[in-house]
């Protein structure tokens, strides 16, 4: 498992690469914003993944898994749905689920909260485990508690937060 916190050169040196070799993603640059060449915005990517990784809620943790399409029963019904990311916490015994927005607005937070409760009773499923890659690999300790939140995608601020 990654552990985050520790890849920032291994992004900015694939930024560099895939910057410097467009043409390897069946890309083109032809065109730059007035007083700006390929080098200065390349600097300026940088920065930006630099200050990413700075304000990255991701360290000091396990990534699980991520983008996990997931079906549980519920009764007569079967509960299904997508997970962003699951997150280890070990020092806080902290099972994260985390969902990524890209534009909530308060009157969306109880709608989320529901999204949540689903995604929480669903982790508390072995049906749903079973669906997770290599989940037989990861162990987590007695009283783990399962906590949901939401993150805004461009800027990883918290935006809301939910438990079991």
């Amino acid at each position: 498992y990654e552990q985050y916190g520790n890849d920032i050169d291994l992004a900015v040196k694939t930024f560099r690469y895939y910057w410097d070799n467009v043409e390897d993603l069946g890309l083109r640059i032809d065109h730059y914003p007035r007083r700006t060449n390929h080098e200065s915005l390349a600097e300026h990517g940088v920065k930006m993944l630099e200050r990413y990784h700075e304000l990255s809620p991701w360290k000091g943790g396990v990534l699980v898994s991520t983008e996990i399409k997931f079906e549980v029963p519920l009764g007569k019904h079967t509960l299904s749905g997508i997970i962003d990311k699951l997150f280890y916490r070990p020092q806080k015994k902290e099972l994260q689920v985390i969902d990524f927005k890209t534009g909530v607005k308060v009157p969306e937070k109880l709608r989320h909260n529901l999204q949540f409760t689903s995604y929480l009773y669903a982790t508390s499923r072995p049906e749903f485990w079973s669906q997770v890659p290599g989940w037989e690999d990861f162990k987590f300790p007695p009283g783990v508690k399962r906590i949901g939140q939401w993150y805004h995608a461009r800027n990883n601020k918290k935006i809301g937060r939910a438990h079991v």
